[in-house]
């Protein structure tokens, strides 16, 4: 079984580029304006080799965040649905348990309040710079 695992991980990790790649393009053709946040959340928790998080974790979001893009597009979710999705697991990261019990209860309490955490300071952020930039500042409040 374990080779089974291996290989998965592999194949993952060999189409992560287009499995991004694609997942973009979707939300950019979308009328949402959120392919900037996607990339901000992925770069930041899900572009590195799984050193912090859960080998699975770039494509569950990947494909979790196209799903919400189309619930959202439908008008069968409001669009706080979409960074909602990017942002769910990012407490994983700051989990420091053995990555083999990650799914112990404990574990998948402590990444929920952690990661609520996470992704207020992360959602306050991106969007302060952005509307400063907006106001042409580049980035910071004066």
């Amino acid at each position: 079984m374990e080779w089974m695992l291996g290989a998965l991980k592999e194949l993952a990790e060999r189409f992560k580029p287009r499995i991004v790649r694609n997942v973009r393009k979707e939300i950019e053709r979308s009328p949402l304006d959120y392919p900037t946040l996607f990339d901000h959340v992925f770069e930041r928790f899900y572009s590195k080799t799984d050193s912090e998080g859960r080998w699975h974790d770039p494509y569950h979001i990947a494909y979790s965040t196209l799903f919400a893009v189309k619930l959202v597009c439908a008008g069968e979710a409001p669009p706080l649905v979409i960074p909602a999705t990017s942002l769910h697991d990012i407490g994983y990261h700051s989990l420091l348990v053995d990555k083999e019990n990650w799914s112990s209860k404990n574990s998948r309490i402590i990444h929920m309040q952690e990661g609520s955490g996470m992704a207020a300071e992360m959602l306050l952020g991106f969007y302060r710079k952005r509307f400063w930039r907006n106001c042409g500042n580049g980035g910071e409040p004066r």
